[in-house]
């Protein structure tokens, strides 16, 4: 699906809109920076598999070290 464009004029009032309904602006921007890194890591979990590649391999190749989660 392609979004389309909106232009500085449009994201102004969609802004205006989201103020004037309580909406915190700063709260918008994080939301959006999550699903950018949410959809990066799934990228790059795709890639992994298509390449057969190991977490830990990516990891290394680029100079990162996995992040181990407790549970």
């Amino acid at each position: 699906m392609k979004i389309p464009r909106k232009t500085s004029q449009e994201w102004e009032t969609l802004e205006q809109d989201l103020y004037a309904a309580g909406v915190d602006l700063a709260e918008v921007e994080a939301g959006a920076h999550r699903l950018l890194a949410e959809a990066r890591g799934h990228q790059l979990a795709e890639t992994r598999i298509q390449h057969f590649l190991a977490e830990k391999d990516v990891a290394a190749r680029m100079g990162v070290s996995i992040a181990h989660h407790a549970h």
